[in-house]
């Protein structure tokens, strides 16, 4: 169990103005990020604004929704001088959410265009739709502040001295920190969002992501002692879900079976070219919003570190992504090149929403561009919810594809069990397995797993 304490979400940026072209007025960004909104958010942003003009500009107005409050701190733009625009979002409904505002000045005939973005996770128990004044908050913050994270017992509510803290931002560790002997820990870091992982010896580890900045710069997590371990490591033809290790595991801490899924008891802890086939990989990831900001999306990239890290030169990755409409992130790529390899990995976004079918149809067809006989030829579709939106069935293409020799898998980001069951039915069509990836110890090892499996030799 965890609490955050969110007093404000802000995106407050550095001195320069990268907008022009508008007349002589200039806005320090058209982009308007709300990142994560839960119950105690503020839900507003402040973006600068200033006139290069020789005479005085005005603002005379800015279009936007009815979910939406602006004020300003200032109408009148002198020459030089800094003002603020507030903006603020009142939700309505749980998701994602895209907006155009269109903001009237003096100094040009077109409107500016202001995007808004962000996650609404919860919604606000008491709705206040104005924008606070700006006598009542400070307008310029810094883009580094000093986190503070506690740790504590939540029966006895007494701190876990020891206590270990991960942030994860973009799949890799931002800051490692350890608590005191009051559960305390504080690290100057940069404002944004972040994946936060918890763990002690003697209890159940915590993970959660939160947006923290000056104002949020507090973050509170209570773990549950005795926690039971699932030791169990079968793994089984349809499914790897959190696979812990044991005395069975290889060097490496991963289980590999036979074809009849017994483990192999003389494993090396190398990938051995002797023992596995090479592969030929096309990831075909879910990059809809609801990835980016419940944290999902770091854990996939830890995952697909991993495994990069795993690869060998005769193995090959291909990256397919899919939201409103399904793109080629990385054409087939020798993991030789684990360099480009982790850039891809880095680029990955998450925005709009999910076209399923588009993405299996371009990553099954790279997937034939780059066929490797007597190899493994698999398509791994990562999502954390239905992706059968488009035109097609999902199953019925998967089929068609394994009857061609490539396999179809499907790896689930912390998804519900409603669409746990549509992933496992694909899975079992494209003759692959559903991998559970629910937390930061499943990301460093399913992914691994599942494609030692997939690739492994049947002994001679």
């Amino acid at each position: 169990m965890y609490r955050v304490f969110l007093l404000a979400i802000h995106i407050f940026f550095l001195p320069g103005f990268c907008v022009s072209g508008y007349g002589q007025v200039a806005l320090s960004s058209v982009l308007a990020d709300f990142q994560l909104i839960r119950e105690g958010s503020d839900r507003y942003i402040d973006l600068e604004i200033i006139s290069r003009s020789d005479k005085r500009e005005f603002i005379f107005r800015i279009d936007a929704p009815n979910t939406y409050a602006v004020i300003y701190s200032n109408k009148t733009l002198e020459n030089g001088e800094k003002e603020h625009i507030r903006i603020k979002f009142n939700p309505k409904i749980v998701g994602y959410f895209e907006h155009s505002l269109l903001l009237h000045v003096s100094s040009s005939d077109a409107p500016i265009t202001i995007k808004t973005k962000g996650y609404v996770e919860q919604l606000p128990k008491e709705l206040d739709p104005d924008c606070p004044s700006f006598a009542n908050k400070n307008v310029i913050q810094e883009s580094g502040f000093q986190l503070s994270v506690e740790v504590i017992d939540l029966q006895t509510k007494l701190p876990i001295p020891g206590a270990e803290v991960k942030l994860l931002s973009n799949g890799q560790a931002a800051t490692e920190l350890i608590v005191d002997e009051n559960g305390l820990a504080k690290e100057m870091i940069p404002l944004g969002l972040y994946y936060f992982v918890f763990s002690a010896e003697g209890y159940m580890g915590e993970e959660f992501p939160s947006y923290v900045n000056n104002n949020n710069n507090y973050v509170l997590a209570e773990l549950n002692q005795n926690a039971p371990k699932d030791t169990d490591t079968t793994i089984f033809k349809d499914e790897v879900t959190n696979v812990v290790e044991s005395d069975s595991v290889s060097e490496i801490g991963i289980p590999i079976l036979n074809s009849d899924n017994t483990t192999l008891t003389s494993d090396p802890p190398e990938f051995s070219t002797a023992r596995f086939a090479p592969n030929n990989l096309v990831f075909c990831i879910d990059i809809s919003a609801s990835m980016k900001y419940t944290g999902k999306l770091d854990l996939l990239k830890v995952s697909m570190i991993e495994l990069t890290s795993m690869l060998r030169q005769v193995d090959n990755v291909a990256i397919v992504t899919y939201a409103s409409e399904a793109d080629v992130l990385m054409e087939t790529t020798s993991a030789a090149d684990k360099d480009k390899i982790l850039e891809r990995i880095e680029l990955l976004e998450a925005n709009g929403f999910t076209a399923g079918i588009e993405g299996m149809r371009l990553a099954y067809s790279k997937a034939i561009e780059a066929f490797i006989s007597n190899g493994n030829n698999q398509v791994i579709m990562v999502t954390d919810g239905g992706f059968n939106r488009g035109k097609g069935s999902s199953k019925r293409l998967a089929r068609k594809y394994a009857r061609k020799q490539i396999k179809m898998s499907v790896v689930g980001i912390k998804n519900t069990a409603f669409y746990e069951r549509s992933m496992r039915d694909v899975a079992r069509s494209g003759e692959g397995n559903f991998v559970g990836i629910n937390t930061y110890q499943d990301a460093r090892s399913a992914l691994k797993t599942e494609i030692k499996n997939q690739s492994v030799l049947s002994p001679e």
